[in-house]
């Protein structure tokens, strides 16, 4: 999305629009990219009350119906630039994929900080290599 991040003259409810939009984009590169094409997956943007603390976004999945919703923080609740919003975005999206694909893995309340910190340096690793491009 050539000159996204020019957000100057886009009222509120543009820039929301121009988020989702762009979120759903990189949810279809970043699905292939990580081999989830089997998965349906959609995004909600949702308010920041609706998110757990501390956090920008989630997951759920169902395995067996191979379908997942990514929660996305809303653009509204952003206090960031228009560029950098949609970057932390896009790290949000990647994240909870990794997430998605570690879902074969065992999982405890035990292993939960270890593995977040393992998907925290996956997925920054991944965007860190794309931005090279």
């Amino acid at each position: 999305m050539a000159g996204i991040a020019d957000s100057s003259c886009l009222n509120a409810k543009e820039q929301g629009q121009l988020a989702e939009r762009f979120v759903n984009e990189r949810l279809s590169v970043w699905s292939k990219r990580l081999n989830l094409e089997g998965w349906k997956i959609s995004v909600i943007m949702t308010r920041r009350d609706d998110l757990k603390t501390r956090t920008l976004g989630g997951i759920r999945w169902d395995k067996d119906k191979k379908s997942a919703v990514i929660k996305v923080q809303d653009a509204s609740d952003y206090q960031l630039p228009f560029g950098e919003m949609l970057d932390d975005m896009e790290l949000t999206i990647v994240h909870e994929l990794v997430h998605l694909e570690l879902a074969s893995l065992p999982r405890s309340e035990a292993s939960r900080s270890s593995e977040e910190h393992a998907v925290n340096g996956i997925a920054g690793a991944l965007l860190s290599l794309d931005r090279q491009r």
